[in-house]
C-alpha cells in the first residue's frame, strides 16, 4: 500500500471517528461542544465538590466534615461541633449551653435573617443564630457560649454518644439541649433493618462504612476535566466519558460491596416488635442523659420536635402540601403520636412541641422530612427560651 493511499485512509478513519464522536456528544449532552459556554456547563455538572462529606466515628456514629468549628481539647483536634456562638456580652459569668440532635437541630444555627437597609436603600441578609439569640434574653448578664453538636441523620443512641464523648474530651456544659423525634423511630426501621443493621446501630452503619472504602482517586482529574474543552471531538467524548463515569461511581456508590450481611443476623421482628424497640432505645437514651446530668450537675432539657406527618398537627399552607408525601409519613403518622409520650418517663424537664404549629397557617416547614424555616425555628425557639425562663428565673 503505498504510504499516500494510507495517510488517506487514517485520515478518513480519524474523520468519521471525530464525526462519531461529535454527534454522540451532541446526543448525551445536549449541546455542541463548539457551543463553549453551554457545553461547558453540562460538563460542569459533573463536578464532585466533595466525595467524602463524613466518615464513621467510633463513637458517635459520623463526623460530618461540613461541620464549621473546632474547639481545643487535649486529645482530638476533630470537627465536632456545626457550629459555636458567643454573645457579644463581655461579662466573667458563663453560660455554655450543649444543642443535640440531628439534621433538623443542625439547622438552629444556620439562619439567615433578611431586612431593608436604610442606609444603602436595598435588601441584606445576616447570618443569625435565631436559638442563641432567643436564649440570651433570658440570660442577660451572662456571656452565652452556644455550641451546636448535632449530627446529621443521627438517631439516639448517638446524642447520648456524643455527649459522653464531649466530656470524656473534657468538656462540660451550663445546659444541655436535645432536640430529637421522628428520626429515632424511622430509621431503625427504613433504614438500619432492611441492610441487616441493628436498630441500636447508627443510621444505615454498615454502608457508611462500605462507602468509605470506595475508590477515590479518579476525583482530581474528573474535576479538571470538567472545566476543559479540547474541541477536538473524538478527544471530548473521551473526556466526557470519564468524568462521567468517575461521577457516576462516587456519586451512585456503585461496585461498592456491603460484607457486613454475611456477619450477622439479627432478630426477625415484625414492623410492630421493631417500632416498639426503637423506642425503648429511644426512652432508655433519654433517661440515660437525665441520668447523666444529675451526676455531672447541668440542666437538661429534652425537646420532642414537631413533625408534619403527624396528624391534625397543623393546618398546612399551599407550600406545605407540598412536603405531605414522603418515606417517613406511613410511620410517622401512626406510630409517633402514639409511641411518643414521655409524660410517664418521670423527666423533669421536658417539652413536648408535637402541636406547637397547630394553629398555624403560615408555611414552618421547608421539605418533606422533618427541617423547619426560619419562622419554624423562631417559634420552636421562643417555646425553648420560655421553658427555660420558666425554670431559671
Amino acid at each position: 500500500m503505498k504510504k499516500k493511499t494510507f495517510v488517506i485512509i487514517i485520515v478518513s478513519i480519524f474523520l468519521v471517528l471525530n464525526a462519531l464522536s461529535f454527534l454522540t456528544i451532541n446526543l448525551k449532552t445536549g449541546t455542541s461542544l463548539f457551543n463553549n459556554g453551554e457545553y461547558l456547563e453540562k460538563k460542569k455538572s459533573f463536578l464532585i465538590k466533595q466525595p467524602v462529606d463524613r466518615y464513621v466515628h467510633p463513637f458517635i456514629g459520623q463526623i460530618d466534615l461540613n461541620n464549621f468549628s473546632v474547639t481545643e481539647n487535649d486529645l482530638t483536634n476533630e470537627k465536632l461541633f456545626y457550629n459555636i456562638y458567643e454573645s457579644s456580652n463581655n461579662s466573667d459569668d458563663i453560660l455554655k449551653i450543649l444543642l443535640l440532635g440531628s439534621s433538623t437541630a443542625i439547622n438552629f444555627s444556620n439562619n439567615t435573617i433578611y431586612a431593608y437597609d436604610l442606609e444603602k436603600k436595598k435588601d441584606s441578609k445576616e447570618s443569625y443564630n435565631i436559638l442563641a439569640k432567643k436564649i440570651e434574653t433570658v440570660f442577660p448578664k451572662k456571656k452565652i457560649i452556644f455550641y451546636n453538636a448535632a449530627i446529621r441523620s443521627s438517631k439516639q443512641p448517638q446524642q447520648l454518644f456524643k455527649l459522653y464523648y464531649l466530656y470524656l474530651l473534657g468538656m462540660n456544659f451550663d445546659i444541655v439541649i436535645n432536640f430529637d423525634g421522628p428520626l429515632e423511630i424511622v430509621h431503625p426501621y427504613l433504614k438500619n433493618f432492611p441492610i441487616n443493621d441493628e436498630a441500636i446501630y447508627p443510621r444505615r452503619y454498615s454502608d457508611e462504612l462500605a462507602v468509605l472504602t470506595r475508590d477515590i482517586s479518579c476525583v482530581k482529574t474528573n474535576n479538571e476535566e470538567v472545566n476543559k474543552n479540547s474541541y477536538v471531538p473524538l478527544i471530548e467524548l473521551f473526556s466526557y466519558l470519564k468524568i462521567r463515569n468517575c461521577y457516576k461511581k462516587i456519586t451512585k456508590k456503585e461496585g461498592i460491596k456491603n460484607n457486613w450481611k454475611s456477619f450477622t443476623s439479627i432478630k426477625e421482628q415484625n414492623k410492630e416488635e421493631i417500632l416498639e424497640n426503637s423506642y425503648k432505645i429511644w426512652k432508655n437514651s433519654s433517661l440515660e442523659i437525665e441520668n447523666f446530668s444529675q451526676l455531672k450537675n447541668f440542666f437538661y432539657l429534652h425537646v420532642i420536635s414537631p413533625n408534619q406527618h403527624v396528624k391534625k398537627s397543623k393546618k398546612f399552607s399551599e407550600e406545605e402540601k407540598n412536603y405531605l408525601s414522603y418515606e417517613y409519613t406511613e410511620i410517622i403518622s401512626e406510630y409517633y403520636e402514639r409511641l411518643v409520650n414521655f409524660e410517664n418517663l418521670k423527666l423533669k424537664n421536658s417539652l413536648d412541641l408535637k402541636y406547637v404549629f397547630k394553629d398555624i397557617k403560615k408555611t414552618v416547614y421547608r421539605d418533606s422530612c422533618c427541617r423547619f424555616n426560619d419562622l419554624g425555628i423562631q417559634i420552636i425557639s421562643e417555646e425553648i427560651a420560655n421553658n427555660l425562663k420558666l425554670r431559671f428565673n
